[in-house]
Parts: structure tokens; C-alpha cells; sequence
């Protein structure tokens, strides 16, 4: 999802790594991309990878899907992007998986600047 990837013009892309917090799970980030009108992130999840593709037109608000592996299925989430200190970046929003009974929740996203 990340390699190959054409930014926006005018939009420097910041590449992070970080934490997943789901529930009581925490899983890995392998990379992520964020400018202020795409944000794209791959996380390992037990035995799958997951990948975000989410948008912006105000680079504070972010919508979009997820999927797993090469599954096309139907996954949206809603986030909402805070800048802290230091560099990182936290998403913070609501997941609908409308594959397994419409189930639903939140997670958060800590990314911090690959070094």
C-alpha cells in the first residue's frame, strides 16, 4: 500500500511507525504516511495486515476504509487528527465492519516520526 504511493502536489510526506490501540489490543505500526489530505497507514494484526486509506479536506478530519490482506470487503472509519509536540500524530476515531454483523467500535492511532 505505502511503496509506489504518488503524494499531492505541494504536500511533503511524513513518514511514522507506531501503535494501534484497539479495546485491550495494541498491535503494531509498520509505516504510515500523513500529509494533510491523505493519511495512509499498515499495521500487523496477529497473523493479518491491515491498511488504511483515509481523507481529508481540512487535514483535521479523516475518512475512509480499511481491509486486511487482499480482502475488498466493505470496512469504513471516521478519525480525527491531533498534532502533539515532538512531532507525533494520534487518530482518533470510530470502525465499521459491515462484513460480520455490522459490528462497530473505536481505536486510536499513536504515530511517532520514523527516524
Amino acid at each position: 500500500m505505502v511503496k509506489g504511493t504518488k503524494q499531492p502536489k505541494g504536500h511533503t510526506p511524513l513518514h511514522y511507525v507506531g501503535r494501534l490501540y484497539d479495546g485491550d489490543d495494541i498491535y503494531k505500526v509498520t509505516e504510515a504516511i500523513v500529509t494533510p489530505s491523505k493519511i495512509m497507514v499498515d499495521w500487523k494484526e496477529g497473523h493479518s495486515i491491515g491498511s488504511m486509506k483515509v481523507t481529508s479536506s481540512n487535514g483535521r478530519e479523516y475518512s475512509g476504509g480499511y481491509r486486511y490482506n487482499d480482502d475488498t470487503s466493505p470496512r469504513t472509519t471516521d478519525l480525527v487528527r491531533s498534532d502533539e509536540a515532538g512531532g507525533d500524530v494520534v487518530l482518533v476515531g470510530t470502525w465499521r465492519d459491515t462484513t460480520v454483523q455490522n459490528w462497530r467500535g473505536e481505536w486510536t492511532f499513536k504515530l511517532t516520526p520514523r527516524a
